[in-house]
């Protein structure tokens, strides 16, 4: 009994490598700490769009620059949302599926708004704003719970 015992951890530990980090976990850490920059870099691009000229044109042009960012939001929240979650994150797949649902919507819904003449409508910005906000709300509850932190309601950090 002690010597099936003794043989499985030594299976064990060869097969873990002796402390080496699990590749699954470290390809799922990779592909986190890759989404999180993406998002950052298209963050900063769309808070950086303005109509410098104030024409017509510099509009329509500042407008085409916040939808190809969108377009490339919706992209990132769509691998976020097939990331395959180590074992003992399962839990989250569900919310990061929400996450890229969420996303698709509110860039859909921008979309719709923006790339039409019909003139402004707030009834869609809403709706588009609180998708978004859902989408980004969840990326904050899963990256806090795989820190080990607790999120409260706004899925922010309890201190």
């Amino acid at each position: 009994m002690k010597r099936a015992a003794l043989l499985l951890l030594i299976s064990t530990l060869i097969l873990t490598g002796c402390g080496q980090k699990n590749p699954v976990n470290n390809q799922f850490e990779n592909e986190m700490n890759a989404f999180c920059d993406r998002i950052v870099e298209i963050d900063s691009s769309i808070n950086k769009i303005s109509n410098q000229t104030g024409d017509e044109a510099g509009l329509e042009a500042a407008k085409e620059e916040l939808l190809n960012c969108l377009s490339s939001l919706k992209d990132e929240f769509k691998k976020f949302a097939n990331m395959d979650f180590p074992q003992e994150y399962d839990y989250l797949e569900q919310m990061a599926d929400e996450a890229g649902e969420y996303m698709t919507e509110a860039v859909n819904t921008y979309n719709s708004m923006y790339g039409t003449d019909d003139g402004f409508n707030v009834n869609l910005e809403e709706y588009a704003d609180e998708n978004y906000a859902r989408a980004y709300k969840r990326v904050r509850i899963i990256t806090a719970l795989l820190r080990g932190e607790t999120p409260d309601e706004e899925g922010l950090i309890i201190q």
